[in-house]
């Protein structure tokens, strides 16, 4: 582990394939891109999410750390993003939150934590990117503590079929441009097929909400 001169600690974990992971020209435009969707609403989404993470936090595809400022109830967080330009970008934020932030390069297909080890998972905007959200949202049930909850913002594929279409038309080049965004993945039904979902608000294609892992079975490896 190396500490950067601005505070938080950055541990470098394995990834499949770090050359595919770096994204530098995305990451400078992120802040600028969401900006507007924030003062739009994403940012009093973020800020209700926070406010229900409690505990030791794990944030899943953590970007430049956008959530950042909003975790006034969380004992400490550990945030992860394959990226090693997002998370360059999210080191200035960690220091003006309002809690420890540790910044780790990790996958969240293969998290390398322990069992039961966080009290909430939070993920925003991250499982349209993840390459695997099935594996991650699995992995996400084994480190989360039984009475743990998940928490989660997602852009979701339309309802109505001509959206949903235009979405399939963009996404080959949405991906490209975006540095592997798809914007139809059926984000909501991925998360329900692993967690219990226990408050949902839709507005549109975006979806934020609660869930809990099922008490009956554990998470399929």
């Amino acid at each position: 582990m190396t500490r950067s001169s601005t505070g938080p600690i950055l541990a470098v974990m394995a990834t499949s394939n770090p050359a595919k992971l770096e994204h530098p020209v995305v990451a400078a435009l992120y802040d600028a891109y969401m900006w507007p969707r924030e003062l739009m609403g994403f940012r009093r989404q973020r800020r209700r999410m926070a406010d229900e993470a409690t505990g030791r936090v794990l944030e899943l595809a953590a970007g430049t750390g956008l959530g950042f400022p909003f975790y006034t109830r969380a004992q400490e967080v550990v945030a992860i993003d394959p990226d090693p330009a997002m998370l360059k970008r999210a080191r200035r934020r960690v220091v003006n939150a309002p809690c420890p932030v540790r910044l780790l390069q990790a996958d969240a297909e293969s998290l390398p934590f322990a069992d039961a080890e966080f009290d909430t998972i939070l993920i925003a905007f991250g499982l349209c990117t993840i390459p695997h959200p099935e594996d991650a949202l699995r992995e996400a049930r084994r480190v989360l503590k039984p009475d743990g909850h998940l928490l989660f913002l997602e852009h979701v594929r339309s309802t109505g079929r001509r959206h949903a279409r235009l979405q399939d038309l963009a996404a080959p080049a949405w991906r490209r441009l975006t540095g592997g965004c798809n914007p139809n993945r059926p984000s909501l039904e991925t998360i329900e097929r692993e967690f219990e979902i226990d408050r949902l608000w839709r507005k549109g294609i975006i979806v934020q909400g609660s869930a809990k892992a099922p008490a009956s079975a554990p998470p399929r490896r």
